[in-house]
């Protein structure tokens, strides 16, 4: 996913589920220069073991979490500008932060 904005959701920005519903896990999802700010949630979450995804050059602010890592062999660069970050994903629902 490419240039893609999540602003004021009621719960995640972007979400990487690795659950692919069968007992399996999606892997090699791709998120770049992607935008998330004031989600209630977390602005990028990597869930549920999701293998192998990589996140370049995307930006998060003002969310509950700028961004968390569930996942196995995730790679975060140094081209992300995250403000906050958490090894686990905790799902928020709500109000929307306030910038």
């Amino acid at each position: 996913m490419e240039r893609n904005a999540a602003l004021s959701a009621f719960e995640n920005g972007f979400t990487v589920d690795g659950n692919d519903g069968s007992g399996g896990t999606f892997s090699g999802t791709r998120l770049r220069q992607n935008k998330a700010s004031s989600n209630a949630g977390q602005g990028f979450a990597v869930i549920d073991n999701a293998r192998q995804t990589v996140l370049t050059g995307n930006s998060a602010s003002a969310n509950s979490v700028d961004y968390c890592d569930a996942g196995l062999e995730t790679l975060a660069d140094q081209s992300n500008k995250f403000g906050t970050t958490a090894p686990q994903c905790t799902i928020t629902r709500g109000d929307p932060a306030t910038p």
